[in-house]
């Protein structure tokens, strides 16, 4: 604490939440959760200090034993309680002795009578917590009569009921679902039945032998809790019988109601008689019946006949009867009875009702429950959804299957992101028959909460180097003051220094967050930001994509151009980036080129893709020659692109070398000149040129004089090498004199030849290709006659 500065000193606490005095120095804090304190202090003159303290609270342990458990006598249970909080340093159950651990989290229970333990949780700060749980011990009982003895049928009864009394003995309520009996002569009526602990119902038994002689049989009576049965024999004794049926009864079994279909089945009527048997039309009621054949009918002694049932439910119930036969045999007259049954249910999840959560208050911010979503149907459900339709509230499992009569314990979170009331449903669609259940959420948040959006997007920003864009996170803190306790996200995003910023009750706050992408691309990152009072953590999903202006150039090569005639081609600047851009036009295109169009005409709009051509018109000079063409853009950024543009003029033409017609007499002097000419322009005024070659002649006629060179002889024929220049602007004249003596030789004339002829450029000019000089050579050499 400031214990220096001008008096007198002030101080400001926040935030507010658990303090005594915001104003004094030195105040008495009782926060429900770790919450960082700023305190400001000015002193007279306006100088002002910040600190800032962090208490932390220890959160309050909590316990939930789960829900009430029932098992059968002689068995046991784990017991498994949920902890919530900090790591239980003891955990201690009571009574102990029918547990297998008292100090133990999960102890397996095995009491003799119903119990309830109670369990006691203690984290290292010594805060405890407390809960219960009942395990209730069942002691199902059946009772019913052990034998029941039915008599003797003459050969012409053929079925005889007869009752008896279930009574439930035990202390739990008990449904008795199912009566299984080895044989077929004896048939159960009237299930399935509920018996409340205590109380009797009597169910029908008939008895219908299939053949003659003592019959025995033993029906066993099942019941749902815990395995309880009760076992009955049954005994009877049939004469011979005149006209039987194959079956006492016949179950069509347990369908859903929008599963339930016609179904048929087949019995068989036999005739052991000595004499006809007719077999008048059966009588019973829907949803059965007799599809075939069409009664009355006749079977012949010793004969059967088959009947076709049919059973065709059109909805949910518990459908029995029997199917009556009157027979006339001799002066026999009698009944042939078949029992018939069968059900179809609903598939249906019992009602939950209103959940309410009740209040969040303080720095509680969330809340569990579990529920039981109870299949009071008979048959197996598939729960293929269970969902909230609020943000506020989460549900566990998502999908489930639940037996027939059992229950699934599904959890519910209320997770409200700010103040007030929230109502919601929570949703179970099930199958079969796509049912559906809803119940109504309700809950309410007062105390402290921060509401902000879940995610900050950018879109997509044009961006041209580099810029940085922002945006304002609106923050609201309710419930008293708050403070920002630290910020922070990922690049290329970032949010300023907020830390210790207040958050005043009730009031819109905001922080800026920004987006500074490097390059282009699609960018996300989480921002996480800590609150106090309650250590309230919140993330932010930032979402930004830049784009760039980007112009692509395509260049121009027009290789080598005739000098003197035109050319065209064309230059291309593609927009490559993902926004359109306006090209204002081509500039630096430097002579001998020219931009002649532009397509589009420019200014003008290039979409993503598109691309702006240039003709470039040239009008080559011998040698290389290249420019730029340069693109600009103007909107929405100013981008530049360079098209490199290059060509090359050559010059092309015809170079004569001549030799002239003498004649001589012997001892005379003969003049021999080199006569070039330069036609089609290709060399005039190219200048620098100089030539070289080989004189050829027969060497006894003529013989070098003055400075001719003697050259060399080779099978007759001498060799002289000769040479010339072709001055600056030369078109035509003479390059070269040589002087001979003519002589008496072995022949009367000779061939002049100039061979192996050579050009090449001045010294400063380069080599042949680099201005131009073609590379074949149209060369024709006169010969001349020397007498």
């Amino acid at each position: 604490m400031l214990e220096q500065g001008v008096p007198p000193i002030t101080y400001r606490w926040s935030p507010s939440l658990g303090l005594s005095d915001t104003a004094a120095r030195t105040p008495l804090a009782t926060p429900d959760s770790t919450t960082s304190y700023v305190v400001a202090v000015t002193s007279s003159n306006g100088c002002i200090w910040r600190d800032t303290v962090t208490l932390t609270v220890a959160p309050q342990p909590t316990v939930d034993a789960g829900p009430s458990r029932s098992i059968c006598a002689d068995s046991s249970v784990v017991l498994s309680p949920t902890i919530a909080g900090r790591t239980p340093k003891a955990i201690q159950w009571t009574p102990s002795s029918s547990l297998s651990c008292a100090d133990c989290q999960n102890p397996t229970a095995r009491p003799t009578a119903t119990t309830t333990y109670r369990v006691t949780i203690t984290d290292s700060s010594g805060c405890t917590a407390v809960d219960s749980v009942e395990v209730r011990v069942l002691r199902p009982q059946l009772s019913a009569a052990g034998v029941i003895d039915f008599g003797t049928l003459d050969g012409c009864t053929s079925t005889r009921d007869t009752a008896i009394t279930l009574t439930n003995s035990g202390d739990v309520p008990m449904e008795i679902t199912e009566a299984r009996i080895a044989g077929t002569s004896f048939s159960v009526a009237g299930l399935p039945v509920v018996l409340a602990p205590g109380e009797s119902r009597t169910i029908t038994v008939r008895f219908s032998p299939q053949s003659s002689g003592s019959i025995a049989e033993e029906v066993e009576l099942v019941g749902d809790q815990c395995g309880a049965t009760a076992r009955i024999t049954l005994r009877g004794e049939k004469q011979q019988s005149l006209v039987s049926i194959s079956h006492g009864a016949m179950e069509f079994g347990l369908a859903a109601s929008c599963q339930a279909t016609p179904r048929d089945t087949v019995v068989v009527i036999r005739n052991n008689g000595t004499a006809p048997a007719t077999i008048s039309p059966g009588v019973v009621s829907a949803p059965f019946s007799v599809a075939s054949p069409n009664l009355p009918a006749t079977v012949v002694a010793g004969d059967s006949l088959q009947l076709t049932l049919r059973y065709a439910p059109s909805g949910a119930g518990v459908f029995s009867d029997d199917l009556r036969l009157p027979y006339a045999s001799g002066s026999c007259l009698d009944t042939l009875r078949l029992r018939l049954s069968g059900r179809v249910v609903t598939p249906e999840l019992a009602p939950i009702g209103v959940i309410d959560f009740g209040t969040l208050t303080g720095c509680a911010t969330s809340r569990d429950t579990t529920i039981m979503l109870r299949n009071r149907s008979e048959i197996e459900l598939w729960v293929t959804r269970l969902y909230s339709s609020s943000g506020e509230y989460l549900v566990a499992p998502s999908s489930a299957v639940i037996p027939p009569g059992d229950s699934l314990a599904v959890t519910v979170s209320y997770r409200p992101s700010s103040s007030g009331s929230h109502s919601g449903t929570i949703e179970a669609e099930y199958e079969p028959c796509g049912g559906s259940l809803g119940a109504q959420l309700l809950g309410q948040k007062q105390g402290v909460s921060v509401e902000l959006p879940d995610t900050v997007s950018f879109g997509r920003v044009v961006m041209c180097g580099d810029s940085t864009v922002s945006q304002r996170l609106p923050i609201r803190f309710s419930g008293s003051d708050g403070v920002i306790v630290s910020a922070s996200v990922g690049g290329p995003f970032g949010v300023g220094n907020v830390a210790g910023q207040s958050l005043p009750d009730g009031v819109e706050q905001g922080v800026s967050v920004s987006f500074a992408p490097p390059a282009e691309g699609s960018f996300a990152e989480a921002m996480e930001l800590r609150f106090s009072p309650c250590g309230i953590t919140k993330r932010v999903v930032v979402t930004g994509q830049r784009v760039t202006p980007k112009l692509q150039a395509i260049d121009l090569d027009f290789g080598a151009q005739q000098v003197g005639q035109s050319a065209s081609g064309r230059v291309g600047f593609a927009n490559v980036g993902g926004v359109a851009v306006r090209v204002e036009g081509i500039a630096g295109v430097g002579s001998p080129f020219q931009v002649s169009s532009t397509e589009p005409g420019l200014p003008a709009e290039i979409a993503p893709g598109d691309t702006v051509w240039a003709t470039i018109s040239y009008a080559p000079e011998s040698g290389e020659q290249s420019t730029t063409a340069t693109a600009r853009t103007s909107l929405p950024c100013e981008v530049t692109a360079s098209a490199n543009v290059r060509g090359k003029g050559e010059q092309s033409g015809r170079l004569t070398l001549k030799l002239p017609s003498l004649e001589a007499s012997a001892g005379e002097r003969v003049k021999v000149g080199v006569w070039a000419e330069v036609g089609d322009g290709g060399f005039a005024g190219a200048g620098g040129l100089s030539f070289s070659g080989v004189l050829r002649f027969n060497s006894s006629l003529l013989y070098p004089a003055g400075s001719t060179p003697t050259g060399s002889v080779v099978d007759g024929e001498r060799l002289i090498g000769v040479s010339g220049e072709l001055p600056a602007g030369f078109t035509s004249g003479e390059v070269g004199s040589y002087e001979f003596v003519a002589t008496l030789g072995n022949a009367e004339t000779t061939a002049l030849k100039l061979t192996d002829v050579n050009l090449s450029s001045g010294s400063e000019r380069g080599g042949s290709g680099a201005w131009g000089v073609p590379t074949e050579w149209y060369l024709p050499i006169r010969d001349a006659a020397v007498d």
